[in-house]
């Protein structure tokens, strides 16, 4: 109770001192990484970054309750699954991912990312939204470095490694589904069984690359419409 009452008392003086932009969205601000400073490479001794993307990009917000914010300066922290917002006088903030129903931005080449929040799994992000929908997970982990001994004493930083897993929802109602395999997508879609190997072995459809499994789901969408 006692600390559910600092957490507020703090979030309270932070609105206050936030510029009005900062302040309408104070609403989805986790207070649980109140004090918590953004990961800089400097201050840290593990290689690489906990960033999807190092740099703010200006994106927009849209919570549960269907509120939008428009040009806000946004970095997604893919090892925490933490979405943080720049503030117009340069104060980072952590907003309380259960609040935010997506967000999206545009990187410097002017490609767009669109992240949807899914109950038990976090930002995922959206590859391709129809019938059958296509996501992708984006998760960094550390991997520890191994200790120095007798016959390798060279120093090894930790670092920070990327691991990528995609999900299928074979309709608008489905619970979305990891695919990691081919047998996995084809058990999915068991319908379309052999029409799908066809289309795999065709194109040469390799589980690892977004434009590759992006085909796939379009052509099973395709399928399941003529059925």
């Amino acid at each position: 109770m006692k600390k559910l009452l600092i957490n507020s008392l703090l979030l309270i003086t932070i609105l206050i001192s936030l510029p009005i932009s900062a302040q309408q969205i104070g609403d989805v601000i986790d207070p649980n990484f109140m004090n918590r400073q953004l990961w800089k490479e400097e201050n840290s001794n593990i290689k690489g970054s906990p960033f999807y993307f190092d740099e703010w990009y200006s994106g927009e917000i849209m919570t549960k309750i269907g509120t939008s914010y428009p040009n806000m300066k946004i970095k997604y922290e893919a090892y925490s699954d933490q979405l943080f917002f720049l503030s117009e006088d340069n104060i980072e903030r952590a907003l309380a991912r259960e609040k935010i129903n997506w967000f999206q931005f545009n990187d410097a080449e002017g490609n767009s990312y669109l992240f949807k929040h899914i109950p038990y799994h976090g930002f995922l992000q959206v590859l391709y939204d129809g019938d059958v929908s296509l996501y992708k997970k984006i998760a960094k982990e550390i991997r520890k470095a191994p200790e120095a001994n007798g016959y390798n004493a060279t120093t090894k930083q930790d670092e920070f490694i990327e691991k990528q897993i995609y999900f299928v929802a074979s309709s608008p109602e489905a619970t979305i589904v990891p695919i990691d395999k081919r047998n996995e997508y084809l058990e999915l879609f068991s319908s379309n069984e052999d029409k799908i190997k066809k289309f795999i072995k065709k194109n040469k459809v390799k589980f690892k690359e977004d434009a590759n499994i992006i085909d796939l789901v379009k052509f099973t969408e395709q399928l399941r419409s003529e059925e």
